[in-house]
């Protein structure tokens, strides 16, 4: 049995991106890969980190690698949206 995320850590990784970014809220960070590509337990994670007048929020979206790419184009809406009480 291959190893994965859960049982022997992150075997391979693919799909790695990295950009700062303008949102509607401020600036932000963006980061995203595969871990485990190419595996029953491959996942995608995205991982926006928001500059606020009160620090740094973070958004993270997990799902399986599958799922997550299909619906790029919905989630990609996601941190368009936020709002902060700043």
């Amino acid at each position: 049995m291959a190893a994965t995320g859960r049982e022997g850590g992150v075997t391979t990784t693919s799909g790695e991106s990295e950009a700062e970014i303008l949102l509607p809220q401020g600036r932000a960070y963006r980061a995203a890969l595969t871990a485990d590509s190419g595996t029953e337990a491959a996942s995608r994670v995205i991982v926006y980190a928001i500059s606020t007048s009160k620090g740094v929020a973070v958004l993270q979206i997990l799902g399986d690698a599958e799922t997550v790419e299909a619906r790029a184009a919905h989630l990609n809406l996601v941190p368009l949206l936020i709002t902060f009480n700043d």
